[in-house]
Parts: structure tokens; C-alpha cells; sequence
């Protein structure tokens, strides 16, 4: 992890436990390396660019960040 840059994240297979029937928006993101906690919500109605293909991707980028209390345990 490095200051302002991209972070990527792709996942595939039944092991997500997630399925792309239907628009999984909103979607939120807690990563945790050692004793660090980062947290990313991409789509809803904050802004950002979300591009949903049914059954194929959900792709988002250029959100702003969640509200704190979404973060938290």
C-alpha cells in the first residue's frame, strides 16, 4: 500500500458467497493488513463512477470515503 495510489480488488468463484444477479450497490470494503484497517464504499448516491453488468462485473472507482460509523465494528 502506498499513499494516493489504486487499490484493486477482484474476487471470483463460489467462495465470495456473493452472486452478480442483481446490482450489488452499495458496496463497502474493509481490508485489514496487520494491524491496519482501511474502509471503501463504492456506488449508492455519493458520487463516483459504478458501471454494474448483470451476471458479469461490478466495477467502481472515484468514490469519496464512507462515513466513519460505517467503518466500525
Amino acid at each position: 500500500m502506498k499513499p494516493r495510489k489504486l487499490v484493486k480488488v477482484v474476487g471470483k468463484g463460489p467462495g465470495l458467497g456473493h452472486t452478480l444477479g442483481t446490482d450489488p450497490n452499495t458496496v463497502r470494503v474493509i481490508l485489514t493488513l496487520g494491524g491496519k484497517t482501511y474502509c471503501m464504499q463504492f456506488g449508492g448516491t455519493t458520487g463516483g463512477k459504478a458501471v454494474f453488468t448483470p451476471n458479469i462485473s461490478y466495477k467502481a472507482a472515484d468514490t469519496p470515503a464512507p462515513p466513519l460509523a460505517a467503518c466500525l465494528p
